[in-house]
């Protein structure tokens, strides 16, 4: 899986898009977002290879988002409690440092419906305990970006 950046001179590096996406999309997503009919003068589209480290919740919700199969999570609220949700993942989100650094998976959000659901929720990763594959699949409402 990549991660895409752009870098333009005498500012650095900017995170533009993510998991999975070929160079033409980050490149549209970054013209979008900046308002621009072309990049600007003297900078470059990069990118990396990102796998998460040690596997775990992130790991398999990528590898169910890929097949569009469901997923199943143990999230704990910030109030302390804890529930099972099944979700179907969309995206992930990695958090970046001012200067574009990536800090470690845990730090990332999940972008997901439950299941059932009519609108996207957010996950923070750090806040999922548990993660286990299911094999039921679901019909993708929107662009599935792992």
């Amino acid at each position: 899986m990549k991660e895409w950046f752009i870098h333009i001179e005498n500012e650095g590096d900017y995170p533009i898009a993510y998991m999975g996406q070929r160079e033409d999309v980050a490149r549209q997503k970054y013209l979008s977002w900046a308002n621009r009919d072309r990049l600007p003068a003297r900078s470059k589209i990069w990118s990396r290879e990102f796998v998460p480290s040690g596997g775990g919740a992130l790991l398999t919700i990528m590898e169910c988002a890929q097949k569009h199969h469901r997923v199943e999570i143990l999230y704990e609220k910030t109030d302390g409690t804890r529930k099972w949700r099944k979700i179907e993942p969309y995206s992930y989100k990695p958090q970046y440092g001012a200067h574009g650094e990536r800090f470690n998976e845990t730090d990332g959000i999940i972008f997901a419906t439950e299941q059932d659901s009519t609108h996207i929720k957010s996950y923070v990763i750090c806040h999922i305990l548990q993660a286990r594959h299911t094999v039921e699949e679901y019909e993708p409402r929107w662009d599935v970006e792992f």
